[in-house]
Formats: C-alpha cells, sequence, structure tokens
C-alpha cells in the first residue's frame, strides 16, 4: 500500500505514477511505449498490468481501476 495526496482526473483512460511509487509498490513494467508531453518532447515510459487505486474522503471510499498505468 502506498498513501499519497494526489489529484486525479477521473476521465482519464491511463494514470501515470512516477518510477519509484511503481518501485516501491513491486509493480512490475510489462512493455515499453513513447509519451508525448504538451511541449513535444517524447520519452519512453513503462506500462504495467491493471492497478487499483482509492480515494478516501470524510464520508465515502471510492475504488477505481486504471487498466494501462504508465511509470
Amino acid at each position: 500500500m502506498y498513501e499519497t495526496e494526489a489529484i486525479v482526473d477521473t476521465g482519464a483512460v491511463r494514470s501515470v505514477l512516477p518510477r519509484h511509487v511503481c518501485d516501491e509498490l513491486g509493480v512490475a513494467v510489462v512493455a515499453e511505449r513513447v509519451a508525448t508531453y504538451a511541449g513535444g518532447r517524447k520519452d519512453g515510459v513503462g506500462l504495467t498490468g491493471p492497478i487499483r487505486f482509492e480515494s478516501f474522503t470524510a464520508t465515502r471510499l471510492t475504488t477505481r481501476w486504471s487498466w494501462a498505468t504508465s511509470c
């Protein structure tokens, strides 16, 4: 389990995690893709299998699966 504060786009198809978080969670990278950033820079990123995200508020727990997470 990894706890942090984050901003989450609930309509996004993919999620992005820093590589050190993937390493700490023991998440395996199963493929590589090229990501293009807003400024045009391109970089190789690792893709993982599904990851379950849970978010908590004072009154509710929300669970969301991200099927292709980039690390």
